[in-house]
């Protein structure tokens, strides 16, 4: 009996994940109405859920029942950064004069809200009492974190790049 139950929670949990992520693409896809950025957006969950699973092998974490819960909470809270960025790439490509410096208000916006959104789950693992809640809370702000890095580190500088390439920054510049 054990052994069903654990399995069927842990299908759970999978189903779970999975209309996670389908919600998350549809309503993405309806906000922004074009697959390539959608996909662009979503990407970073794609590349920052690795990063996670690399980071909970170095810290010898394991999967359990309570962090289970953390993946489609990343997928709902995380997805948000890639948005802002694709969003931020829109406003620049409609508006050439609104230039995308280095360490612009945008840069700052999103590395708060990942700061706040990290440190409220780490919040849970430095002052919980359970088990279970501490190891959420760690995977929330471990996850958290990745999310923000993969789209700092790979989905911005692409879509920068596509604006280097759509000649954007040469009209800013006076070319």
């Amino acid at each position: 009996q054990l052994y069903h139950t654990t399995t069927s929670i842990r299908n759970a949990f999978i189903k779970a994940t999975i209309y996670a992520l389908l919600l998350v693409m549809t309503l993405v896809s309806l906000d922004l109405r074009k697959i390539r950025q959608t996909m662009l957006a979503v990407s970073v969950l794609g590349l920052g859920l690795p990063m996670l699973i690399i980071l909970m092998g170095l810290l010898d974490i394991d999967w359990n029942f309570a962090n289970f819960f953390a993946l489609p909470i990343l997928i709902g809270a995380g997805h948000e950064y890639g948005v802002f960025m694709v969003h931020r790439y829109r406003e620049v490509l409609h508006n050439p004069r609104r230039v995308w410096r280095s360490w612009d208000v945008s840069d700052r916006a999103l590395l708060l809200c990942a700061f706040v959104t990290s440190s409220s789950f780490g919040f849970f693992y430095a002052v919980g009492h359970h088990r279970g809640l501490r190891s959420l809370g760690l995977i929330m702000m471990l996850g958290i974190a990745s999310i923000y890095v993969a789209t700092v580190a790979v989905v911005r500088p692409i879509l920068k790049g596509r604006l280097k390439h759509k000649n954007v920054y040469a009209l800013n510049n006076g070319k």
